[in-house]
């Protein structure tokens, strides 16, 4: 089962990532004397154009009225001209795009300048000086500023120093903003791909979908912050970004009261309009305005948030249950880092303070949260089928003894009936024989009886393989045969000793149902053959026994055949041995072939 840790070591991740965000370099930071002036020109004006002195950060939406897309900065520096080192320009951040030059010497730029021009809002750009272009009574440094109509403009933080100085916190603040979020997009896609193959397992589970959905919006986020050249507009772009922030909120809505299981249909109908209706309006505002409009929009969905944490809150309260705690931890982290990008955005938008943006932390935070607390439940919903299984494994196991118990018994009570027919019946023929024979004693009938009775005994000493004696019962069926053979005028060839050695006919089922071949067989001859004469013969050789029961009669073609023949294979079949029948008008041939090894 997973643990409780999962969520706490989670949140302590959570926490050093925020605690990761590299601060301000302490190198030469470019704060004053820095000029600035709008113009379309693709290398450095001149000096005598119209400049105007500022401080950076600086904000076109904030500080100056915007006439042009493109904004050029310069400012003086020092660099010593026998350095043992390059010394680099460390651009922190800008909107959106930068070419840099020292002198008129072209040293770099952070991509396209072209419409959709290159996105660097958080990627860090760094420029190596060449030694060559640097003189001994200093440098200007020219920084062209390039944004589309929906950003904000301007340029925030520059550091100009030694390369072991400045790539240090080039690496980290890199390794923030770029490698993080593309190691936070692939794994919110891989979650939701996850999760929408579990939904597809299992439909009726809506939580999955909507897990999914919002790991796919989660996703968008984070992919904002590395992509730096689009294939579409920024505006478009911009709409897609702003609006997936509020349908994540949507999607986690959703999942909150299907998790939770809290049913309140109006609201969530009220939400949907509320997130259709904005996505609508945002798209078809003008571009400058998309972005202001877009983070007002969100804050409605900040207040979805507070309604998600309070009824999360609730929910633990009352179940106490350590997975809507671990819900809740996660809801709250998402709300937390979603409010420091909102007052981040505004106070940049609006004073051109310096910001640090979290919040893609706060979803993949919320998303591992919850696809951790639905695996488990999914191992929980696995582990009940299990046990289900394993209840009905031993309930058909029950069901199958019980059939192979009555069975068994309808195989009892089938040997029981062969044996009164094979047993009982032959020495109740034998009595009407005697019957017929008004020559006979009485003593005689009476002694012919008392062989039934012995029969019946033999019959139900059956059923137990304590009482059942194969020397016994064939000496008693040569007796009976004899006997009967002998009221018919028939002679007996009797020559079975070889049977006494078989160690396997001295066990109950062997032993039995070779006597009662043996007893059917002499039955039938009595009964249909018209013979004079009988021969019972056993040998034994190669591992096989074989027992003969012959006569001299008019064969089987003229008789009519019933239950006997089909019980002598029955009872052949059932101890693995084999019959083999052969007659003809000179007589009939009965073949036992029982493996003994």
């Amino acid at each position: 089962m997973i643990k409780s840790k999962i969520f706490l070591f989670s949140f302590l991740g959570f926490a050093l990532l925020i605690l990761a965000v590299p601060s301000p370099a302490l190198c030469e930071q470019i704060k004053e004397n820095v000029w600035f002036i709008f113009s379309d020109s693709q290398t450095p004006p001149d000096a005598t154009a119209n400049w105007k002195q500022v401080t950076l950060p600086h904000i076109w939406t904030v500080s100056e009225t915007k006439i042009s897309d493109n904004g050029w900065y310069r400012f003086q520096v020092n660099i010593p001209p026998n350095t043992d080192e390059h010394w680099v320009v460390f651009i922190e951040r800008i909107s959106m795009n930068a070419a840099v030059f020292i002198g008129q010497h072209y040293l770099g730029d952070g991509g396209s300048f072209e419409a959709p021009v290159s996105r660097n809002w958080v990627r860090p750009l760094l420029f190596k000086i060449p030694k060559t272009f640097i003189h001994a009574h200093g440098d200007v440094i020219y920084i062209r500023a390039f944004s589309s109509a929906i950003d904000l403009g301007g340029l925030e933080h520059v550091y100009v120093g030694k390369h072991s100085e400045l790539q240090p916190k080039y690496d980290a603040l890199f390794s923030y903003y770029i490698l993080s979020s593309q190691a936070i997009f692939y794994m919110q896609l891989a979650l939701c791909l996850l999760l929408f193959g579990f939904w597809l397992i299992r439909k009726k589970e809506s939580v999955f979908l909507w897990l999914s959905a919002a790991s796919l919006m989660g996703a968008i986020f984070p992919l904002n912050m590395f992509v730096r050249d689009i294939i579409i507009s920024h505006h478009m772009w911009e709409w897609i970004v702003q609006t997936s922030i509020g349908w994540l909120n949507w999607f986690i809505f959703m999942f909150a009261h299907r998790y939770l299981n809290i049913k309140r249909t109006g609201l969530e109908r009220i939400i949907i309009v509320y997130a259709l209706a904005g996505a609508l309006v945002l798209i078809l505002l003008p571009t400058n305005q998309l972005m202001f409009a877009g983070t007002m929009w969100q804050g409605g969905f900040a207040i979805l948030a507070f309604y998600v944490l309070f009824v999360s809150a609730h929910c633990w309260w009352k179940s106490r249950r350590w997975g809507h705690l671990a819900w809740l931890i996660a809801i709250f982290s998402l709300l937390m880092t979603g409010l420091i990008d909102w007052v981040s955005i505004l106070l940049w938008q609006l004073h051109g303070i310096n910001n640090f943006f979290v919040f893609h932390l706060g979803t993949s935070i919320l998303i591992l949260i919850a696809s951790a607390l639905l695996l488990e439940r999914f191992l929980q919903s696995l582990k009940s089928l299990e046990t289900v299984n394993q209840q009905l494994v031993g309930k058909i196991d029950a069901l199958e003894a019980e059939d192979k118990r009555r069975q068994a018994v309808l195989d009892e009570r089938q040997r029981i009936m062969r044996d009164l027919h094979d047993g009982l019946g032959n020495s109740l023929v034998s009595a009407m024989a005697l019957s017929r024979n008004e020559d006979n004693a009485k003593s005689e009938l009476q002694e012919v009886l008392q062989e039934a009775m012995s029969e019946m005994h033999l019959i139900l000493g059956s059923a137990n393989s304590l009482v059942f004696n194969f020397e016994k019962a064939l000496v008693f069926i040569k007796e009976r045969t004899k006997l009967t053979l002998l009221a018919s005028n028939i002679a007996l060839d009797w020559q079975v000793e070889a049977m006494l050695a078989v160690s396997r006919l001295h066990d109950s089922e062997a032993g039995m149902q070779l006597i009662r071949i043996l007893q059917e067989a002499l039955t039938n001859i009595m009964k249909h053959a018209n013979a004079s004469k009988v021969c019972v013969v056993a040998t034994v050789d190669g591992g096989m026994l074989t027992l003969c029961i012959s006569d001299n009669g008019q064969g089987m073609l003229a008789a009519k055949q019933g239950h006997g023949l089909n019980n002598m294979k029955l009872r052949a079949k059932a101890i693995h041995a084999s019959l083999r029948i052969q007659s003809d008008t000179s007589g009939t041939s009965i073949t036992f072939l029982l493996p003994i090894d």
